[in-house]
């Protein structure tokens, strides 16, 4: 009787898993830019280029990968940054300038989520802002 009731849970077990998948898959997102000067992230110098910025909520990281050479990077989240969708801005990745230096500091995945990354330090909180438009993508 017992082995009976196991199979026929089976099913549901199996439902129950595949149901789990897409929160998990939601867990991420993902945006690409194209980044037209050199730049940091986290402690990595990195250059121009193409770049597939994944956010994995779980983790909390976020991984920045070159598309050219697939190299990747991943910086630790900081905190979610939330604002009031006015529905101007798009998904865009923010950079702290100081001089010829650019640090990646924030992920926006549309015009209200953003995810601060990298460590603060008091010269990203006193260095210009350059924002560069990024487009999400759907795997």
């Amino acid at each position: 009787m017992k082995r009976f009731r196991s199979i026929r849970l089976a099913p549901f077990a199996i439902a129950l898993a595949l149901a789990a998948m897409p929160a998990r898959a939601r867990a991420q997102d993902t945006v690409r830019a194209d980044i037209p000067f050199e730049f940091t992230a986290g402690w990595v110098a990195l250059p121009a280029g193409v770049y597939t910025v994944t956010v994995d909520r779980s983790d909390r990281a976020v991984a920045v990968r070159e598309d050219e050479t697939g190299k990747s990077v991943f910086v630790p989240m900081q905190v979610p940054l939330v604002t009031k969708s006015n529905g101007s801005l798009s998904a865009r990745l923010v950079f702290s300038a100081s001089g010829a230096s650019h640090a990646l500091s924030e992920v926006w995945l549309d015009d209200s989520t953003g995810i601060r990354v990298g460590a603060l330090g008091r010269q990203e909180r006193l260095a210009a802002r350059i924002e560069v438009r990024a487009h999400p993508t759907h795997s």
